[in-house]
């Protein structure tokens, strides 16, 4: 899946950056980012609530492809109170993605789907990963794959 980004901006694995940080007990630690989390990328659209079903089943078809066929570690798909759907995405690295996106379309008609849908596009924001406190979705009791559509779903 193919998301609108600056034209002839390269795409670079995210520096590891020292910062400090003070708790509340006002001591300072230096934060770095964590290796092994990889790349991660904010997308962000607006999508007309009549196209909002076939822009989410078709989005869910092209993540699972990503992670099963291209080595992306995953999306979590977002629609906020401002009515701008955002989908978080994590690769591997930033050249992992470069080189999923080079190849030929996973599923051309999810991908059309996906942009008939979009009205506006919104610049994509790169994430350098610092800390990860998310509870992992199987401990919370949801295994990880029951919001995740198989690729022989029915398109919507």
């Amino acid at each position: 899946m193919k998301f609108e980004t600056e034209p002839n901006k390269a795409l670079q694995a995210p520096q590891s950056r020292r910062c400090e940080m003070r708790d509340v007990g006002h001591q300072t630690k230096e934060l770095e980012m964590i290796p092994g989390l990889g790349f991660c990328v904010i997308y962000r659209a607006r999508v007309p609530p009549d196209k909002e079903a076939a822009y989410v089943a078709a989005w869910s078809r092209l993540t699972a492809l990503l992670r099963s066929e291209h080595g992306a570690l995953g999306s979590r798909l977002h629609r906020g109170a401002d009515s701008i759907w955002y989908a978080y995405a994590q690769w591997p690295s930033a050249q992992a993605r470069t080189e999923a996106f080079a190849k030929a379309p996973i599923d051309a008609v999810d991908e059309q789907t996906v942009r008939a849908c979009i009205t506006e596009y919104f610049p994509e924001i790169q994430l350098e990963p610092i800390e990860d406190r998310l509870v992992p979705v199987g401990e919370i009791g949801v295994p990880n794959n029951a919001m995740q559509p198989t690729c022989e779903d029915a398109r919507a």
